[in-house]
C-alpha cells in the first residue's frame, strides 16, 4: 500500500493495518516475500473499442493469475476486486472470469 500511496496519492494514502498483518497471498510468486506487488510485463498491444482502450492479453492474464490466488485459498471473492480506468478493459476482463472452468467471480470496475 506505501507504493500506491506514494506514487498515486502523494503520500496521503493510510493503512489501518501493519504491513506484517497483510502478508502476500499465496498462488503467486511473488518478486519480493515483504513487498506483494508485482508488475507483470504482457507482450500485446491495447486496442480501442468504443471510446475505451482495451487489451484482451492483460485482462486474460489478469483473470488467470486472480484465480490461481483464489484457489490457493488465502482470500476469497468477496476479499478481492481489481480496479480499472477503462470500460472496455472492464469488459473484456469480466468476460475472461466467466471463461471456461473459471472459478473467478471477483467485481471488475472501470471508471468509464
Amino acid at each position: 500500500m506505501r507504493f500506491a500511496s506514494e506514487v498515486i496519492y502523494s503520500g496521503q494514502l493510510r493503512s489501518g493495518l501493519p504491513p506484517s498483518a497483510r502478508p502476500p497471498v499465496r498462488g503467486f510468486a511473488w518478486p519480493s516475500a515483504v513487498v506483494p506487488i508485482a508488475f507483470i510485463e504482457v507482450d500485446a498491444h491495447e486496442q480501442i473499442e468504443h471510446d475505451s482502450k482495451l487489451n484482451r492479453l492483460e485482462a486474460e492474464r489478469l483473470m488467470a493469475l486472480l484465480e490461481m490466488v483464489l484457489v490457493a485459498g488465502d482470500v476469497s471473492t468477496a476479499e478481492v476486486g481489481v480496479v480499472t480506468p477503462y470500460t472496455a478493459q472492464r469488459g473484456a476482463s469480466a468476460s475472461s472470469e466467466t471463461g471456461a472452468g473459471s472459478t473467478c467471480s471477483s467485481p471488475v470496475h472501470g471508471a468509464g
